[in-house]
């Protein structure tokens, strides 16, 4: 960790510019296959997903998704407003490619909405 000292300015990272992002664009907004055409190209770069729907408990939850391949990351939007619920994968699970492990701490949140990538 570096300290700012007296008389001195305080180390830091260069900023980064953010990542591109994937965006539609099209000169005719009412012509279908340039919409079509869009579409299609950013899906192709696009990181698969997969939206799950499901009651998460206290502790361990195993949720089966479609990804076919490790979860790398998740949201959850929760259903019941708690400032002391946390969430995490938990990495001990042996079939990453069929299901996601996800430990919940502090509050259950049944019909929860969870989209994994």
């Amino acid at each position: 960790m570096t300290w700012a000292v007296a008389g001195r300015g305080m180390a830091g990272r260069r900023p980064r510019p953010p990542p591109p992002v994937p965006v539609l664009s099209v000169n005719c907004a009412e012509d279908p296959r340039q919409i079509q055409a869009a579409v299609a190209q950013v899906s192709a770069v696009a990181i698969p997903r997969d939206r799950l729907r499901a009651d998460l408990v206290v502790g361990s939850n195993h949720l089966r998704h479609g990804l076919r391949r490790a979860v790398e990351g998740f949201s959850i939007t929760a259903t019941v407003a708690n400032a002391s619920s946390a969430y995490a994968i938990d990495e001990t699970n042996p079939n990453p490619e069929l299901e996601v492990w996800i430990t919940v701490i502090g509050v259950a949140q049944p019909r929860a909405r969870i989209e994994v990538w």
